[in-house]
């Protein structure tokens, strides 16, 4: 039994080291920006995501489209995630067409 305690030396390092790298791409938070004259708790019981849910990118941005689209009839300006905190975890932001929005102009 002598190579054990090497091995879980080794194995404790590693997973010191390396397992934060590997992150856990889930949803930390959700925002919404542009809501005036929306109601944003229902937008946020109609989308299918959840703060603690996997993060899956695209997959992930185009339910929320999807979702907010189907609440609304219209569809959202903005679905970004912005990465990390330090679990690698991500904040979306789902910007709605409330009579708040404005196009983001060039200068």
């Amino acid at each position: 039994m002598r190579g054990v305690a090497p091995f879980q030396r080794w194995l404790a390092a590693f997973a010191i080291i390396a397992l934060p790298a590997f992150g856990r791409d889930r949803v930390w938070d959700i925002e919404f920006f542009g809501y005036k004259g929306i109601d944003v708790v229902e937008i946020r019981k109609a989308i299918p995501v959840r703060e603690g849910d996997a993060f899956a990118g695209e997959e992930t941005k185009e339910k929320i489209r999807k979702a907010v689209t189907a609440a609304l009839g219209r569809e959202p300006t903005e679905v970004t995630a912005v990465c990390c905190n330090e679990n690698r975890d991500f904040v979306l932001f789902i910007g709605l067409p409330g009579s708040s929005a404005m196009p983001a102009g060039l200068r």
